[in-house]
Parts: structure tokens; C-alpha cells; sequence
């Protein structure tokens, strides 16, 4: 009896432990000192990681490696420094738990290891040779229990073990020169060759991940399910039916045809065509793995060794950041289908439906402005029960999904009025619907929607039969009777729409911020006009911006040499980074500005607070990069405003240089995209041919009114010398520190 009374106190006292806020849900961030890994310079990285290679082999293998690991560290260092892989926090430490628990009789394998987490809501693990496995907290999201966990950590073990990274970019590079046995081979087959070699490779993880797995107390049972969550990652966490009615009442309702009569099945084949995949089909890798395992005792084997409370609060945790992670995609259908899935066991949950404003605002922005050409699935191709969903949203015009994301965000503004960004939310809806749709408070009704009815809405109130119901009134009595439920009847040619502010028009606050939103429209025009005369006066006098002090974000340097078969100087790059950081502070200083940097690696192993910072900022960059910049609400918004005032600045500068050497016939093409930060594609496709050419880019972000200050960019036809790089810097900083003078009529 003692030991079971202990054993409960010590499983309330975990799950206590980790008690989260859920309500006001805030993103995951790393703790405890920096790790090696994250603020050693990619350089120096290159430099362990070469230490691997053989000696012994023939030279052109051995530049391959040396290619192998350079590529690779510099990839790695780019990825531990752009804030989205944790350290320290919940789920890293589980995870590296449960990777202890399953190499505890492997402790060489289990030491050379180090799982980190990745913030992404796809559902993926992968493994780097220096020795890191990172996970998704996509992945933790979808699975079910922490054996199917364990199995996904043996697989990633057996990737580093085998060396899987550098035999697959070795036999890349023999097949793209057509060496060795791929000599005598056409296109497809050299295409159809590397996909079958990573499909060995894969197999190889499973089959030799197994026999970890084995040696370990999981159930046997975890095998079977592990590969239903790879098969149906591309779903939500869950499926349940979505109603219309969740946005709905007070005499508001869509249409009949905005509910689809059924969704698209689930269909998830198992044995799809992968002759053009890396990974073997599902069905193959089941049935290979469950073969092996076959005739195997379970007995005494577990779903959960480490902790089963801390999977299920992790779990939550990681759909929880899922939420967040779409917002910051532009997923934003999705965000609103798995914040409605949270909702069902805690349906009054504060950011769950700040997450829904969220979203909705920016669909409503999209079919704004952008015509919705930017929201990028198709309900079509949705399955399951999130389709409804799509389906709705897709069929909304601009007005009506203007209508509901302002009623939806006003409604719950109005429970939390100290929430600043559902605020300003609210006060760019309302300023949409006034300017962009051109809507007044007199286009909706204003009635008390208990008692409003009309022939095609859901009510099929009849007053006819509230007279029947009253036959001891005199006749006169009943005529007016009549009369009065005649006179609350809408028109039958009112658009649904109408009917979303009945009840929120009698609100005095809604009122009166729903006719200052009209007055501002009024003058919009105007206002147009002198924001004209602005841009105009800034390309003859600059920006000056009046700001004697700004935060420098992680400035970024590439050096690209086009006439190389790899263009981009990775490590010319790292070096001239940090000279790059030496002109900044010159510059800035020479241009009265005061300086503040955040660069990951420059950081000392206890400023995990500042780290986390720069993920923060580095979110937001992402988001309005994604956007070009346009002028919607950043989902990062307050967490930037916030660290606005812990540094004491109104600017946020994010800075960067690119040149290249080119040969006569380079094209932005030959740039590897996929290496290089956010900012960058913007660059490329500005830029113009030159034989030596130098980009400067500066964006200056206003965290009072989340807009971009200041976007200059500049290229100079020549190389980068110190006069270009100090005159262009010297330039971005006055034009910061500047004040205009008062303009004189």
C-alpha cells in the first residue's frame, strides 16, 4: 500500500512539475546553458568534422568527403543558429531520455549522440554525421505513445552509426558525374539508381534500428503503429466533424450551400509508387520491419519506460506549438481546424481562440489584398474532416470573411479587453471593412436576434403560429400582435452578413470604433495622398527616420563566386561576417547611433535569454519576409514589442551584404536558395548582371506600429571593397539617426 501511495505522489509531482499556463500558451524556448553545438562557429565545426576523413582512400574520394563535410557543417550551423532547434527545454530533455533508455547498452552509440528538437509542424526526425538527431515536435504532436518514439530515435541511431549522410552524398556525387558503375547509364536510370541507393539506406536504418529497439522493454505493438503515423503526418493530429455552426448565432448563419453534403475520404495508400522517392513505400517498410519481429514475445513489453504523464503533456505541448507554427506558416485553415480539435476538452481556452482571430484576420487580409492568391491549399485536396473547414473559408468573399473575422474577434476583445493585439486586430478589420469593402454600420442590421426570423435561415420561426398560441387575446390585440412579429421578420433579399453585428451594434464600444473606422475612411483619400508625398519625399531626402539607437539582428554576409562549381563561399562567408560586424559598430558610431547586436554565434554559453531572443525575431523576420514585407498583423508581433522595450529601442534593423564574382552567363538560377537566410531570394532576382557586383540590404522594422520603417537596397557595380561597404553603412545609420525637419506651408 506504501508503494503504490508513493508511486501516485511521485506521479502527481511530475505532472505538477510541468504544469503549463494553456490559457495565455506561450512557445516553446530553450533553457540552460548554451550547447557547444549551437555558438561554435560553422568554420570550426568543418574543421572537427574533417578529422573523419579517410586517409586511406584515393584522393578524389577524399575531396568528396572534404566537400561532404564542409556542406553539411555549414548547413547544420546555419540550422542550430536560426533559433527554431531547442535545447534544454521539455521535450528535448524527454527525448533524451527516452534515446538513454534505448542505447543503455549501447553507451558509446548513446554518448556520441545529442537529440535536439526542431519547432516545425511537420511530422520528421533527422540525423546529422557529427551526431545530432533532431525531432519535430510535428512528430511528438502525432504519435500516440513514447514507444513509437524510441523506434523513430533507433532508426536516426543507426543513420549516425552507418554513416548514412556521407555514403549517400558520396554515391550523389559518383552518379551526377556519371562514374564507376554509372558510367554506361542514361538520365533516368542515373535519377532511378540514387533513389533505390537512399532507399537502401533507409531500410538499412529500419531493419538495423530494429534490433536497438528489440533490445529495449517497448512493446512490439508500437511497430505496427509508428508506421500508421508516418502514413497519415499529412493530417491533422485528429479528425473530428467541424460544423459551421462553431462560428455561428445571434441570427447569423451561412448558407446551406457553404456545407459541404460530405468530405473527401481519408484514403493514405500504403503502397504508393516510390521508384521516385527516397524512402520505400510504407507497406514495404512495415512489412520488413513486422517480418523481422515476428514470433517475438511482448510480454512484459511497455508503451511508456520514461514517463507516460510527461508524453501526454508534451504531446499537448507540441500540438499546442502546432498552433503557433501555422500562424507563422501561413497554414492558417490548419491553425484553425487543430486550435477547434484543443478546444474540445478545454473549450473556453484563451489563445486557442486567439489563435482562431488570428487566422481568420489573415484569410481576411488575403482575399483583401492579395486576392487570396497567396493561401495555398486547395479544399479539394483536403481529406477528412478539416475540409469542411477549407471548404468554408474558401467559399467566404472578402466581405463576408471581413464580416466574421471582425465579429469573431471582437467578441472575444470584448472578453479580454486588455489583450493590446486582439485590440489592434479589431481596429484594422474594422478599418478593412470600412475602406476596402466600404461598408457602413447601416449596412446590418441591428435587432434582438431572439426574436428575428426569415424564410430561408435556420430559424423557421412562424409568427403565425405565436398568434395561435395567444387565441385568448381579443382581435385587436391579436392584430397587433401580428403586426409587431411582422415588423421583426428580416427582408428575404438580406445577405446573411447583415445579421453578424445584431446583437454587437448595441455595444456602445463597437459602435463608436465601428464610426471612427468610417471617419478614417472618409479621409482616407487624403491620407493616401500625403503618404504619396512621404515615399516621394524619401527617395529625394532619405528616410530619417529620428532614432539614435536600434537592435542589429544577426547581420548576414554571402560572398558567391559563380565561375566555382559551388558558388557560395561558405567559410570566405563566416570570415566575412564578422568583419562585417567590426564596420557596423564603426559606422554606427561615426553616425550617432547606438549599437546593440544579437549574432548566435558571439553569444556566450549562460545568454540562453538573448538566444531565445533572436528565435523570436527571427520568426518575425521570416513571417513578413514570406509576405514581401505588406502590412498585416505578424503573429510575433507582441512577443517583438516586448523585446522592444527589454532593449530599450523602437527600431529592429536587420542588415546584410551579398557579392559575387560572376561569369559572363550567371543567372540568380545557379544560387543554391535553400542555404540561405530569409532575406536573400528578394536580393537575388533584384540584382543585375555585373562581372563583380555588391548588394546592400537593410530592412528597419517599427515595433510600436509593426511596419517596415526603412527598406533600402542597393547594388554598386563593383566588389566589396571597404569604401563600398563603410560608405553604404554610414549611409543606413545617418539615415536612422536623422530627423526631418518640420515641413513649412
Amino acid at each position: 500500500m506504501r508503494s503504490c501511495f508513493l508511486f501516485f505522489l511521485l506521479l502527481a509531482g511530475t505532472v505538477s512539475a510541468q504544469t503549463a499556463d494553456f490559457s495565455h500558451y506561450q512557445r516553446l524556448v530553450c533553457q540552460g546553458p548554451i550547447p557547444a553545438d549551437f555558438i561554435t562557429p560553422s568554420t570550426q565545426l568543418y574543421q572537427q568534422a574533417k578529422t573523419g576523413i579517410d586517409r586511406n582512400s584515393r584522393h578524389k574520394d577524399r575531396k568528396t568527403q572534404d566537400e561532404f563535410y564542409l556542406e553539411s557543417s555549414f548547413s547544420l550551423g546555419r540550422l542550430l543558429q536560426s533559433g527554431r532547434v531547442l535545447f534544454g527545454d521539455t521535450v528535448t530533455r524527454y527525448l533524451n531520455r527516452i534515446k538513454n533508455e534505448v542505447l543503455k547498452d549501447q553507451p558509446g552509440l548513446r554518448d556520441s549522440l545529442r537529440v535536439y528538437t526542431l519547432r516545425d509542424d511537420e511530422a520528421n526526425a533527422f540525423t546529422d554525421n557529427s551526431g545530432i538527431i533532431v525531432v519535430t515536435t510535428g512528430l511528438v504532436a502525432q504519435c500516440e505513445n513514447e514507444a513509437e518514439l524510441a523506434f523513430v530515435l533507433c532508426h536516426e541511431s543507426i543513420h549516425f552509426k552507418k554513416k548514412h549522410g556521407l555514403k549517400i552524398y558520396s554515391e550523389e556525387q559518383k552518379i551526377k558525374n556519371e562514374s564507376g558503375i554509372y558510367s554506361n547509364l542514361g538520365g533516368d536510370q542515373l535519377e532511378e539508381s540514387a533513389f533505390r541507393y537512399d532507399q537502401s539506406m533507409e531500410t538499412e536504418a529500419d531493419l538495423e534500428g530494429l534490433k536497438l529497439y528489440l533490445h529495449s522493454g517497448y512493446t512490439l505493438k508500437a511497430l505496427e503503429s509508428v508506421f500508421n503515423v508516418m502514413l497519415y503526418s499529412y493530417l491533422p493530429f485528429d479528425d473530428i466533424k467541424f460544423s459551421n455552426r462553431f462560428f455561428e448565432g445571434d441570427g447569423y448563419h451561412f448558407p446551406a450551400s457553404y456545407t459541404l453534403d460530405s468530405v473527401k475520404e481519408i484514403t493514405g495508400p500504403d503502397d504508393y509508387d516510390d521508384s521516385h522517392s527516397t524512402h520505400p513505400n510504407i507497406k514495404k517498410r512495415r512489412e520488413a520491419v513486422l517480418n523481422l519481429a515476428q514470433g517475438l514475445s511482448d510480454e512484459g513489453k511497455k508503451n511508456f519506460l520514461v514517463s507516460e504523464p510527461s508524453f501526454w503533456y508534451l504531446q499537448k505541448i507540441c500540438r499546442y506549438e502546432g498552433c503557433l507554427l501555422n500562424l507563422h506558416r501561413g497554414h492558417y485553415e490548419t491553425a484553425i481546424y487543430e486550435a477547434y480539435l484543443l478546444l474540445q476538452a478545454d473549450s473556453d481556452n484563451f489563445f486557442l481562440r486567439k489563435t482562431i482571430a488570428q487566422a481568420l484576420y489573415s484569410i481576411s487580409y488575403e482575399k483583401a489584398f492579395t486576392g487570396g492568391k497567396r493561401l495555398y491549399e486547395d479544399y479539394r485536396k483536403m481529406e477528412g474532416q478539416q475540409q469542411q473547414v477549407y471548404y468554408l473559408l474558401y467559399e467566404l468573399n472578402a466581405t463576408e470573411m471581413n464580416v466574421l473575422a471582425l465579429r469573431y474577434a471582437w467578441t472575444l476583445h470584448r472578453s479580454h479587453p486588455e489583450d493590446l493585439s486582439l485590440r489592434d486586430m479589431c481596429h484594422r478589420l474594422f478599418n478593412d471593412l470600412t475602406q476596402e469593402q466600404e461598408k457602413r454600420p447601416g449596412d446590418f442590421i441591428s435587432f434582438d436576434s431572439s426574436a428575428l426570423t426569415r424564410q430561408d435561415t435556420m430559424q423557421k420561426t412562424d409568427p403565425d403560429a405565436d398568434v395561435a398560441s395567444h387565441n385568448n387575446l381579443s382581435k385587436y390585440d391579436k392584430i397587433k400582435f401580428k403586426k409587431a412579429a411582422a415588423s421583426k421578420r428580416i427582408p428575404d433579399n438580406t445577405n446573411y452578413y447583415q445579421l453578424a453585428f445584431s446583437s454587437l451594434l448595441k455595444d456602445d464600444s463597437f459602435h463608436l470604433a465601428f464610426e471612427a473606422a468610417v471617419q478614417y475612411a472618409e479621409h482616407f483619400e487624403a491620407l493616401k495622398d500625403r503618404y504619396k508625398k512621404e515615399r516621394t519625399l524619401i527617395k529625394k531626402k532619405g528616410y530619417a527616420l529620428g532614432q539614435n539607437k536600434t537592435l542589429v539582428v544577426n547581420p548576414v554576409y554571402i560572398k558567391i563566386d559563380a565561375r566555382d562549381d559551388n558558388p557560395v563561399q561558405l567559410m570566405a562567408s563566416e570570415k566575412a561576417e564578422y568583419h562585417l560586424l567590426d564596420k557596423i559598430d564603426e559606422d554606427a558610431g561615426k553616425a550617432g547611433v547606438t549599437l546593440q547586436t544579437l549574432q548566435p554565434d558571439m553569444l556566450s554559453s549562460q545568454e540562453t535569454d538573448r538566444f531565445n531572443d533572436l528565435a523570436t525575431l527571427n520568426d518575425f523576420m521570416d513571417e513578413s519576409a514570406e509576405y514581401s514585407f505588406d502590412n498585416r498583423l505578424n503573429s510575433s508581433y507582441e512577443a517583438v514589442q516586448t523585446l522592444s522595450k527589454k532593449y530599450g529601442v523602437t527600431d529592429i534593423t536587420w542588415l546584410g551584404v551579398l557579392t559575387r564574382h560572376n561569369k559572363s552567363n550567371f543567372k540568380p538560377g545557379y544560387f543554391c536558395l535553400s542555404i540561405i537566410y530569409p532575406l536573400i531570394p528578394i536580393i537575388i532576382y533584384e540584382a543585375v548582371k555585373a562581372n563583380r557586383e555588391t548588394f546592400l540590404f537593410t530592412v528597419v522594422v517599427n515595433t510600436n506600429s509593426g511596419a517596415v520603417d526603412m527598406k533600402y537596397m542597393n547594388i554598386v557595380k563593383r566588389g566589396d571593397k571597404n569604401a563600398v561597404l563603410h560608405s553604404n553603412l554610414y549611409y543606413i545609420f545617418k539615415q536612422l539617426n536623422t530627423k526631418r525637419p518640420p515641413a513649412h506651408d
